[in-house]
């Protein structure tokens, strides 16, 4: 067996091997009962509530519209949130948000971009959340954009010319040697 061929073989292999290891510990243990939830308000940094009005990168970025801050610092009318550690690829503890619903926000840090995940306390607005609001929320001050996020456009447009680039260049080289 040729050193390169062993090479190969573990890069097919790794991936159909990770199909049948499971995910991480990190998605188990991510859940939370109705008693670590009230805590978890306690120690948030900032808690809103809010709808969502667009979301992109699979639904795990959107823009928000506060609605009732119940902790945390002044924030304004539209926010962006991402659910995700990792904007460029997937992970185990990746938050998806659905546009036109209704959330109580609990991310882990207190500005916009706020970051979430899974592991937050973040979830669907309900009318037995709506009873644990505190008497000190507030509204949002007016400002923020409401624009939908953006794509990394710029990026994804070099990626193409690269790769076109590149074709060509390989196109090039592997004409026969009697063209012009």
């Amino acid at each position: 067996m040729k050193p390169w061929s062993a090479v190969v073989i573990a890069a097919v292999l790794a991936p159909v091997l990770g199909l049948f290891t499971g995910g991480s510990e990190a998605a188990a243990s991510c859940a939370f009962s109705p008693e670590q939830i009230r805590g978890s308000f306690a120690n948030a940094p900032v808690v809103f509530v809010g709808t969502v009005v667009a979301t992109s990168n699979g639904d795990r970025e959107a823009t928000v519209k506060v609605e009732s801050i119940w902790r945390g610092p002044d924030l304004l009318t539209y926010v962006r949130i991402s659910g995700t550690p990792e904007p460029g690829g997937h992970t185990d503890v990746d938050r998806t948000y659905q546009a036109g619903k209704r959330y109580l926000f609990v991310p882990v840090n207190s500005s916009s971009p706020f970051q979430d995940n899974n592991c937050t306390a973040t979830q669907l607005y309900t009318t037995a959340l709506a009873s644990q609001a505190p008497s000190e929320a507030r509204p949002a001050q007016p400002g923020g954009d409401p624009s939908p996020p953006r794509p990394n456009l710029p990026w994804i447009a070099i990626g193409v010319l690269m790769l076109l680039v590149t074709l060509g260049l390989a196109g090039w080289r592997l004409r026969p040697r009697g063209q012009s």
